[in-house]
């Protein structure tokens, strides 16, 4: 009789463990299902707009924010300026002022930054340009968690979430959500300075042809005038 139960109590542990671990394989499915959409719907929605900054023009960009909870994120960057010009003005507006902006800067190359969208509403990025035209790179976007639908798995119903371990699970999501923007925005900033060194290796080179150019032409012709004038002198001298 103690040995069935014995048996009757290690089979219902193994039951145990084996729906702990099937739970736990849903759970973390399920989580990182969410991962995928949220990192597919960042990629899609956070797709830069190229637009050509005419000479002291002024381009902008709009999002409209309708919940306070989410977060704002812009990122700009010249990608190319006539006469190596890669430096421009740029302007942050919310809703809550339409006087003065929320943040002005001058002299600058790129920028980018994620803030808490205190207000709802309209926000614009705009970029103001100077005497040369420029190509920018433009992105602002709203970053809403709870925007991403969470779908129910029909595996988990029923069942007893720990509350502690979704916490955990949600806050390893949080960081990986993160780090993917970091990367996205290094990304795009290092792709920002490679288009910008290749535009200035290009522009040098130009400039050593033309000099090349100019300088087999000019010596030849500093040496037929030299030429000229040494015989026009002895010229004069014989004479």
């Amino acid at each position: 009789m103690n040995r069935n139960r014995t048996l009757k109590g290690e089979l219902s542990n193994k039951r145990t463990f084996t729906h702990k671990a099937t739970f736990m394989y849903n759970l973390l499915n399920m989580k990182f299902t969410w991962l995928w959409v949220f990192s597919l719907v960042i990629v899609c929605q956070s797709s830069p707009i190229t637009v050509q900054l005419q000479k002291n023009g002024k381009e902008c960009v709009y999002i409209d924010v309708d919940d306070s909870d989410c977060k704002i994120s812009y990122y700009f960057a010249v990608q190319e300026g006539e006469n190596n010009a890669f430096r421009v003005s740029y302007e942050l507006w919310s809703p809550d002022d339409t006087e003065y902006p929320m943040i002005y800067k001058d002299d600058e190359e790129q920028g980018q930054w994620t803030f808490p969208a205190k207000h709802t509403g309209e926000y614009a990025l705009c970029v103001i340009g100077d005497e040369y035209p420029k190509i920018v790179d433009l992105d602002i976007v709203q970053i809403c968690f709870d925007q991403i639908p969470k779908p129910a798995d029909p595996r988990l119903i029923g069942e007893t979430i720990d509350s502690s371990l979704v916490r955990t699970l949600q806050d390893s999501v949080n960081i990986i959500e993160d780090q993917l923007q970091v990367l996205e925005r290094n990304l795009k900033l290092y792709k920002s300075r490679a288009e910008r060194n290749h535009h200035t290796v290009k522009s040098i080179a130009s400039r050593l042809v033309t000099i090349s150019i100019c300088s087999i032409v000019l010596v030849p012709t500093i040496a037929v005038l030299e030429i000229i004038i040494m015989k026009y002198i002895l010229g004069k001298f014989k004479s």
